[in-house]
């Protein structure tokens, strides 16, 4: 069953089923378990794992946690890496993957579904460790952090904006590594 069709310029239905069932789950208080699909997470959290996530209080997160935070129909599971301390920009944090050099548009912290409690590891539960980045990627990885910080102290939206363009370069970026890869194995 499809339901009806969906208004121009409306969201998905799988991101309004998310964003119905995400205050219930928040309000629970609750853990819940799901699969991290795709890179972005790099070796910290490989594709294909299973996550643990402890829902709500998502003021309680902090820089370094690995939250989750619903957007365009999925769960995106990023490290946590900054978080505006006042001004207009007070209530929103930056997160990026810890395979990925740029960070995302800036959310509000109400966003945020929860933070990932564990992930297993065959078969094992084990608390997510902290991202290890040698001198040259911390340098490379911390220049546009302190760009989209700067931006965000100006303007949420100037600092959405970039995060949008960035994401845009890192699909690119990546669509162009496939194409690469096809024409190798030729």
């Amino acid at each position: 069953m499809t339901g009806p069709p969906l208004e121009p310029g409306t969201a998905s239905r799988g991101e309004q089923r998310l964003r119905a069932v995400v205050p219930f789950l928040k309000r629970a208080g609750n853990e819940i378990e799901s699969v991290l699909q795709g890179d972005s997470m790099g070796a910290t959290i490989p594709n294909g794992s299973l996550v643990r996530i402890r829902c709500g209080e998502p003021g309680a997160c902090k820089v370094g946690d690995i939250v989750a935070i619903p957007a365009g129909g999925v769960l995106v599971i990023h490290r946590l890496v900054a978080r505006a301390a006042r001004g207009r920009a007070a209530d929103y944090v930056m997160t990026r993957g810890d395979g990925r050099w740029l960070v995302d548009p800036p959310v509000p912290v109400s966003d945020i579904l929860g933070v990932v409690s564990a992930v297993c590891f065959d078969g094992e539960w084990r608390t997510p460790v902290a991202a290890k980045a040698s001198v040259p990627r911390g340098i490379l990885t911390g220049v546009p952090l302190l760009l989209f910080r700067g931006a965000l102290a100006v303007s949420v939206s100037l600092a959405v904006g970039l995060g949008q363009v960035s994401n845009a370069l890192w699909l690119f970026q990546q669509r162009g590594r496939v194409r690469l890869h096809r024409w190798r194995s030729r």
